[in-house]
């Protein structure tokens, strides 16, 4: 596997900064990708978190994304024409930052490269996107970030 997808802010299996998440902000988190396969036609972004007190909790997902990007910054919130931001677990097109209610939780971030663009609108819920990828992803790869809350104790502890 060639495809790669990493953080200027943390690495692999690292923690993510308090700065790009809920306890601070809504700072997207940037993120880069390289060795995109040369027949890929467009791209799938999801973060989730599988330690949720609920089970999987989807905190972003964007599809159709082109070729020619090659990363999304700090604050993300314009992307270019014909990218589509799908529904988050709050039913939102928008990205929801980390936001673990207890303990240590590992949010994955997983980038696909498809063989063909999705016919599915903007606010298209992540369970019909992940249906609509299967037999077209070429390669993947995989980013995953630890964050613990802080609780209100520990802050005020310093």
């Amino acid at each position: 596997k060639d495809m790669r997808l990493f953080s200027k802010v943390f690495d692999d299996g690292g923690n993510i900064p308090t700065k790009f998440t809920f306890d601070v902000g809504e700072a997207t988190l940037p993120i880069s990708w390289e060795g995109i396969p040369s027949d890929t036609k467009s791209l799938v972004l999801v973060c989730d978190d599988p330690d949720a007190d609920v089970g999987t909790w989807g905190h972003w997902v964007l599809f159709n994304i082109p070729t020619s990007m090659t990363h999304l910054p700090e604050r993300a919130m314009d992307f270019p024409e014909g990218v589509r931001v799908g529904k988050n677990q709050l039913s939102r097109r928008e990205y929801a930052s980390t936001e673990p209610r207890d303990g240590m939780n590992r949010y994955f971030f997983s980038l696909y490269a498809l063989d063909c663009e999705l016919e599915l609108a903007d606010g298209t819920c992540k369970k019909e996107i992940l249906q609509a990828i299967e037999g077209h992803v070429i390669d993947d790869a995989q980013l995953m970030g630890f964050y613990e809350k802080v609780s209100r104790e520990r802050k005020e502890l310093g």
